[in-house]
This record gives structure tokens, sequence and C-alpha cells, in this order.
């Protein structure tokens, strides 16, 4: 199986975690909006991080973080509750 990899190269404080943020987000949707097209579903995201420095500012990337970006930009839904 092939890994997609994606690269880009941003100058500092051009928003290169809220692109990270977003290309995590819309790989995900986009493999469970269209099935057909995607024989295995990815489960997770791999993020590479150069030193522990970097990888406490990606922290907002983990869902389960509380100030992580997809709730910071509204990407996904709050849970509705049953009534």
């Amino acid at each position: 199986m092939a890994l997609r990899r994606l690269g880009c190269k941003m100058a500092t404080g051009s928003g290169k975690t809220t692109v990270m943020a977003m290309l995590n987000f819309m790989g995900l949707l986009q493999s469970r909006s269209r099935p057909q097209q995607h024989t295995i579903p990815p489960a997770a995201v791999l993020v590479c991080a150069p030193n522990l420095t970097v990888r406490k500012r990606l922290d907002v990337l983990k869902p389960d973080n509380e100030e992580n970006y997809y709730k910071t930009f509204d990407l996904i839904p709050p849970p509705t509750a049953n009534i």
C-alpha cells in the first residue's frame, strides 16, 4: 500500500498548524463521504515533529485536546443531546 505524503514550505506565523489541521480534517472527511473511492479509509493521521517544542505546539491537532483546532474553527459540530 502506498503512503500519500504532502509537503509545503511556509514562513513563520503563516498558519502552518492551521493548514495541517484542515488537511487532516479534509482527508478523513473525504474518505468517509466517498467510501467507494477509498478501499481502506484512514483511521489516523501521522504528524512528524522535529523536536519536543514543536510537538507540544502541535497538540492542538489532537481531537482529545480541549483547545483543538477542530472545535476552535467549528469544523465538527457538537454532539446533540437526545430529548
